[in-house]
């Protein structure tokens, strides 16, 4: 590849990386976002999941997501998982418990991101 070629490709991907920073931190800022191991334990939990949950990052980190479990469907919850374990994101309302015992309502989007293995 010719050294201009090479040049305006790693500006293109500079560019795009910048904008897609931006579009991260938008997501940061103003939803609840939390990440997860296979086994479904709390892996990373942003600012908002820490307002919200009222659970801190290092009391959040290593526990199961169930850690937060308001809901009582049982059928939910395991078409939940059936979803995301066939690498589909999974759509729907939730209850989830703070640590206060209250609850409070979150409109999921559970997707699953995946290495190219």
């Amino acid at each position: 590849m010719p050294n201009f070629e090479l040049e305006e490709l790693i500006k293109e991907l500079k560019r795009e990386n910048y904008i897609l920073k931006q579009y991260y931190k938008a997501a940061e800022e103003t939803n609840i976002v939390s990440k997860g191991d296979l086994q479904g334990n709390i892996t990373y939990a942003n600012d908002k999941f820490v307002e919200v949950s009222q659970y801190s990052k290092e009391e959040a980190m290593g526990k199961p997501h169930s850690l937060l479990k308001g809901e009582d469907s049982k059928e939910k919850f395991d078409n939940l998982w059936e979803t995301i374990k066939s690498k589909k994101s999974w759509k729907g309302l939730l209850r989830n418990r703070k640590k206060d015992d209250s609850f409070y309502f979150v409109d999921n989007v559970i997707t699953p991101i995946l290495n190219e293995d």
